[in-house]
């Protein structure tokens, strides 16, 4: 008796593709940035040497902030984006990229349902779905 294949749907190879690829570039990136924290100690937003002792001896996030900031204060939850030659915005992009790499996989996924591409079923509804998760990975990646 032959053994039947399932055939994968196109939206889900566009999306597991996407995903896949998106997440690969992001955790390359993410290990590139300690590579440049270590090397350039001083091209930091925060400096690395300092931050796991001040941990281990129980200081508060203010504390440490303080001591390992040239502001002496959290930069805020974005400070990445304001300078990628630092090696901890380089590690912050790649870590931020891998896991936003669902935002191209919904966006892809709900054109491929619009417009029926691949052999896909033309869906308004998976459309609609896709759309509305798309939004909100964008909401929780710019908060």
């Amino acid at each position: 008796m032959e053994e039947q294949k399932m055939r994968v749907p196109f939206a889900g190879i566009v999306v597991g593709d996407t995903l896949y690829w998106v997440c690969i570039i992001g955790a390359l990136i993410a290990l590139i940035g300690p590579v440049v924290s270590l090397l350039a100690p001083a091209n930091n937003v925060a400096d690395p040497f300092k931050i796991f002792s001040l941990v281990w001896e129980g200081k508060s996030a203010e504390e440490i902030w303080a001591a390992v900031t040239a502001a002496g204060q959290y930069p805020g939850p974005l400070f990445w984006m304001h300078d990628l030659s630092k090696g901890d915005a380089i590690t912050q992009l790649g870590v931020w990229l891998a896991c936003s790499c669902s935002l191209p996989a919904a966006l892809f996924g709900g054109i491929v349902y619009l417009f029926g591409l691949g052999g896909a079923r033309r869906s308004l509804t998976y459309f609609i779905i896709c759309m509305f998760v798309a939004c909100m990975i964008l909401y929780a990646m710019l908060i």
